[in-house]
């Protein structure tokens, strides 16, 4: 099953730069590998050093191989009939402290975090799966004192099958996403246009040299109301997942793509 996840976009730190340690090793038995990093912040890929809006940034990740041996078979959402049967459990946090006056009108504390599972059997038709919440704590601060926070949530729970073992797969995706906001006073207010958007997707793969040749269909079926959620300032960009910032419903999008990799 391909990517292209709504709350992917919406939640992710995305390309960034900073320093990295890892570390790969057991517990109860079972391979664990963990992650901490320092780096610019959410979206500060190759920006300017002035652009930069926090004073620092960090986070971590922590997974655990529940089942199986190779770390290398959860690199993808599809399972090949020499994979073994695996699960994998993790959970991620990321802490943005933002900077006391960036000359803009608003600045913002953000503290994002998931707990996310991924499951391969291929004994069973190649089936996989993949469940994760994922969450967005906000403190935005009016430089006139005032003060917003906003929690923010997304769902998602994909699952897919091979039609023709290691050549023809088809998979289904559901997200649901939670936008809301509490001011000081106690009173409520969508940090976004929408506070409940929801997404179906229906795709599929066919595989001629694995990851390595293959053409990909799906089909994003946005539930109700996807407007403001794709807000440019937060560095998401609605028109490279194929949605439209739009107050209707039943917004659909096909998206094809041939992949080569050499």
């Amino acid at each position: 099953a391909e990517d292209g996840r709504m709350d992917a976009d919406m939640f992710t730190v995305d390309c960034t730069q900073g320093v990295e340690g890892s570390w790969l090793g057991e517990l109860g038995g079972r391979p664990v590998r963990a992650a901490a990093m320092v780096h610019d912040g959410s979206y500060a890929a190759n920006t300017d050093f002035t652009a930069n809006t926090n004073d620092f940034a960090v986070a971590g990740r922590l997974e655990v191989l529940a089942m199986g041996t190779s770390w290398n078979q959860f690199k993808d959402f599809t399972t090949w009939s020499s994979d073994e049967t695996a699960l994998l459990v993790g959970t991620a946090v990321d802490y943005e402290n933002a900077q006391g006056d960036t000359g803009t009108n608003t600045t913002a504390d953000h503290l994002k975090w998931t707990v996310d599972a991924s499951l391969e059997v291929p004994s069973v038709y190649g089936f996989n799966a993949f469940a994760a919440v994922i969450g967005n704590h906000i403190i935005r601060r009016e430089k006139s004192g005032s003060q917003e926070n906003a929690d923010q949530y997304g769902v998602v729970v994909q699952a897919g099958v091979f039609v023709i073992p290691d050549k023809w797969d088809v998979f289904a995706r559901y997200e649901y996403l939670d936008f809301s906001s509490t001011k000081t006073d106690g009173s409520s207010t969508n940090f976004n246009g929408a506070s409940s958007p929801q997404f179906l997707t229906f795709g599929t793969n066919y595989y001629m040299h694995k990851h390595g040749s293959k053409f990909a269909l799906d089909v994003v079926w946005a539930l109700n109301n996807t407007e403001g959620i794709f807000d440019a300032a937060d560095g998401s960009n609605a028109t490279t997942q194929g949605i439209l910032d739009s107050n209707t419903k039943n917004q659909v999008s096909i998206r094809a793509q041939y992949q080569l990799l050499f």
